[in-house]
């Protein structure tokens, strides 16, 4: 019974190991998306507020981050697991016993030694692991109000845009079209030239 508790234990170990994964993917994908964000940026008039946003989420991305690296290394101090003594140990432990004792004397002493081995690593890792798992929900929270902050910061990036853009079009729309008139001028009229033909004398002769 001792032996199934020590291994569940040591099984639990294991899983607060691999559970930082996931936490630091999650928080990888929100610096990467206030990022694009960021780059995709036109507008003064509201850098104010996605800042003020993204300052939030950083407080709230190093609370976690804080939360993980203390479960995960102990502020790299590690943690102090207890584990069994290798077999040569109890071994000799055991072959003493039977030099001073009967056997059955010495299966009896030899199993509650190792059931207090046993009991007395189980508890300390017990301990140590369940102050894991309060840091690494700590640390879930922190990240659940990171993604909350990165959803408002995307919608208010994307509404403002969204008003931008359509501002943009209805004045357009409201911009007055120029049109050019043909301006058409009179025509005035046109000088003729008219040649006179004057008859003198000379020709009234010639004509008699």
């Amino acid at each position: 019974m001792y032996k199934e508790f020590y291994f569940k234990e040591i099984e639990r170990r294991n899983e607060l190991n691999n559970a930082i994964n996931l936490p630091i993917l999650i928080i990888s994908g929100i610096v990467s998306i206030q990022v694009y964000f960021y780059s995709q940026l036109q507008s003064d008039e509201i850098s104010i507020m996605l800042i003020i946003i993204s300052f939030m989420t950083f407080l709230s991305g190093l609370y976690s981050l804080l939360y993980l690296a203390r479960s995960f290394t102990n502020f790299f101090r590690n943690h102090e697991y207890q584990e069994l003594a290798n077999m040569n140990s109890f071994l000799d432990y055991e072959k003493e016993l039977l030099k001073s004792s009967s056997e059955s004397e010495a299966q009896q002493i030899f199993k509650q030694h190792l059931d207090a081995e046993i009991a007395n690593c189980q508890t300390i890792n017990f301990a140590i692991n369940i102050k894991r798992t309060e840091d690494i929900a700590r640390s879930k929270k922190g990240i659940f109000l990171s993604i909350i902050l990165t959803l408002v910061f995307a919608l208010t990036y994307i509404i403002f845009n969204y008003i931008e853009m359509s501002k943009k079009e209805e004045s357009k729309k409201e911009e007055p079209k120029q049109i050019t008139k043909m301006e058409t001028k009179p025509i005035g009229p046109k000088s003729v030239k008219i040649t006179c033909h004057v008859k003198s004398k000379d020709d009234k002769k010639k004509r008699n």
